[in-house]
Parts: C-alpha cells; sequence; structure tokens
C-alpha cells in the first residue's frame, strides 16, 4: 500500500486479519471500505477512516435472535465456530433469549468433519430450535450431520447471517429444505434490480448465480463509485472521499444501503427458507422484508 501510494482500500473478510489490519489503516489515514462483520471496527477500533459494508456479527444474530422470538421460539440450542463470528453471535442469542433459554451454546472448529459430539449432545424436546453460526462448506456438513442424526425433523435450524448463502446452494443436501435463515441478500427476491444484477452476474461468471458475498462486494463497488463521483474522482482528498461517502446512498438489487454514525452498514434484511426451485435446485424463498437494519450499539456499545 505505502508503495504503490494507494488511495483508498476495499477488501478483506476475514475477522482475525481485518483485527489486525485496523490499526495499520488508522495510522496510514487510508479510507478502507471493509467487508469484515468484526464488531470492533465500529466500536473499540473505530477510525474516521474504516467503513465496514457487511453487517456486524451483533447486527447479524440480533435480527435472526429476533426472527425467531417473532416465530414462537422461547428456549433454543446454538452451535457455532470456535472464533470470534461463532462467540458473538452466542452473545447476541444469550442476551436476547436470556441465559435460561439458551439451553446450551457449543463452538466447534473451522473444518469440523464429525459432528458427532456436538449433536448427540442436544436434546430436541428441551428446544423449539437451534441456531447454526457456522459458514463455508462446514454448514453442508453439518446440516447433512444433523439430518443422519434425526434432528432435522425435531429441532429446526435457524442459519445466522450467510449460512444458507446461494454460494453453498448447490452442495446442500437435500434435507435443506425448509432451513430457515435471514440476510441481506436473496437471489430470487422479484425486483427488476435484483434481475438485472443476477443477469449481469451469471452472464459474466458462466451462469454461476451471485450469493451474499458477491452482493456485497459489488454494493461496497457501488458506494465508492457513487462517493468519488460527488468529489469528482479526486480519490487523493481523503477528507473529502471520507465525507462523501459518509453521506452516500445507493438503492440496489435489495433495496436502499448507507452507513450509519459509526460508518457501518445499514441495509434490509430477508427471512429466507430454502426450497426446491421450479428447476429442481436448491433457493432461498425471500419472506419478509426486515427493512434498514442498524448496528445494535445501544445493547451491544
Amino acid at each position: 500500500m505505502e508503495r504503490d501510494k494507494v488511495d483508498l482500500l476495499l477488501s478483506e473478510l476475514v475477522s482475525s486479519v481485518g483485527a489486525a489490519m485496523a490499526p495499520y489503516i488508522a495510522e496510514q489515514k487510508i479510507p478502507w471500505i471493509s467487508t469484515v462483520a468484526l464488531d470492533s471496527l465500529t466500536r473499540a477500533q473505530k477510525s474516521p477512516y474504516i467503513f465496514r459494508f457487511v453487517p456486524s456479527t451483533y447486527q447479524y444474530a440480533m435480527v435472526a435472535a429476533q426472527a425467531t422470538q417473532k416465530m414462537g421460539w422461547k428456549k433454543v440450542y446454538f452451535l457455532g465456530w470456535n472464533a470470534p463470528p461463532g462467540h458473538e453471535s452466542a452473545d447476541v442469542v444469550k442476551k436476547l433469549y436470556g441465559a435460561d433459554n439458551l439451553i446450551d451454546a457449543q463452538f466447534s472448529n473451522i473444518g469440523t468433519s464429525d459432528y458427532a459430539p456436538y449433536l448427540t449432545a442436544m436434546d430436541a424436546g428441551k428446544a423449539n430450535g437451534m441456531f447454526a453460526a457456522m459458514w463455508g462448506a462446514d454448514a453442508p456438513r453439518m446440516i447433512e450431520q444433523y439430518a443422519e442424526y434425526g434432528l432435522n425433523t425435531k429441532l429446526p435450524i435457524f442459519g445466522i447471517a450467510s449460512f444458507t448463502s446461494e454460494e453453498l446452494l448447490a452442495v446442500m443436501p437435500p434435507q435443506a429444505v425448509g432451513i430457515q435463515s435471514a440476510y441481506t441478500y436473496c437471489g430470487t427476491l422479484d425486483t427488476p434490480e435484483n434481475k438485472k444484477f443476477v443477469d449481469g452476474f451469471k452472464a459474466a461468471h458462466n451462469g454461476i448465480a451471485p450469493g451474499s458475498y458477491s452482493y456485497m462486494g459489488y454494493m461496497a463497488a457501488k458506494m465508492v463509485i457513487a462517493a468519488l463521483k460527488d468529489i469528482n474522482g479526486k480519490a487523493e482528498d481523503h477528507d473529502a472521499f471520507i465525507n462523501a461517502l459518509s453521506k452516500v446512498k445507493v438503492n440496489g438489487p435489495m433495496g436502499m444501503t448507507s452507513f450509519d454514525e459509526h460508518h457501518g452498514m445499514v441495509a434490509d434484511f430477508y427471512h429466507l427458507t430454502i426450497e426446491k426451485g421450479p428447476d429442481g435446485k436448491l433457493q432461498n424463498h425471500c419472506g419478509e422484508r426486515i427493512a434498514q437494519v442498524k448496528d445494535p450499539y445501544d445493547l451491544f456499545p
């Protein structure tokens, strides 16, 4: 970055790397539009130069907890990554449900191959459902084993964040049908903006459909472009760029997006349910739109 004298940075996905980058970004005073869900980027590591265009862990776990409470869940299990996103998501569930109503919170290592020790510890008669907070290849692997133990018909899963993201649906087992989640992208949302986005993405990627990660990268870039237009492309004027980006609002495939007062993402969420589409492939059904969700700084200062 110093060698190339970059004027802004749009990058990153892994929380541990994001946490390490934050102090450097603040020191160098380079605007950074991050796609790291790390809560500290808008709290302890907050900087005028850091913007997070992805929901924070607290933000997306809050939506999941509130959605299931609306569904009537009273007592729950939690199974998530033994990593910051998993532990922080569990903290949200515990706070919103109450410690007595979180029957058990278990944490599996990233890349776990055998979920038996965790699944056999669950008693379906004690809870209304189970929160799942693992992502990537771990999600379909856990779902398949969950069904093998017969839990899918007794203890419904509600996935946190991108647990059912479109990138994963092609490798989900058939038993994934009916699993719910809530996040910022739904590939089947029937709007002109989303149809244009999906068609354009497929054309550029050999027919592969976009998911939540593609969507947030796309929208983060659009936010940056909008801010650059407002300052006539003068990216070298970092203060002007930060001021412009703080005010940008872009209407995209899922609705309006912007940044809050701490530079966290504000966006619509959608209640998702995995279903079998007309072509026989798994897809997300777009349920309730949860409008303009902000990071819950009041609950988690």
